[in-house]
């Protein structure tokens, strides 16, 4: 999520930075996404897991950012390698199910 709030980073240099810690599904899903328009700029807490569902390949994690105080959901998967990988980003109550 550090490499995420980064509204000040040009576009191409963002997604150089962000892709190796994206599934191939969340690179496809903020392809055209510019950063220009985030209005968060950083971290301002460690995230906490919130879900992990009944498996051990997945689990959700949620960050709050500054300077707006907003939580985002960020869905992590486990890769074959063992790594876990970002498969989602949801700003605030977009997040909720």
């Amino acid at each position: 999520m550090r490499l995420f709030a980064r509204p000040d980073v040009e576009s191409t240099t963002w997604h150089k930075d962000i892709d190796p810690y994206l599934t191939d599904g969340a690179k496809a899903d903020h392809e055209s996404f510019d950063p220009s328009y985030l209005e968060v700029t950083g971290v301002s807490k460690e995230g906490t897991k919130v879900d992990s569902g009944a498996s051990a390949q997945r689990a959700r994690v949620q960050v709050p950012m500054r300077p707006t105080g907003e939580v985002y959901k960020v869905d992590l998967v486990r890769m074959p390698n063992g790594t876990w990988a970002v498969d989602g980003i949801t700003p605030g109550d977009l997040g909720q199910h």
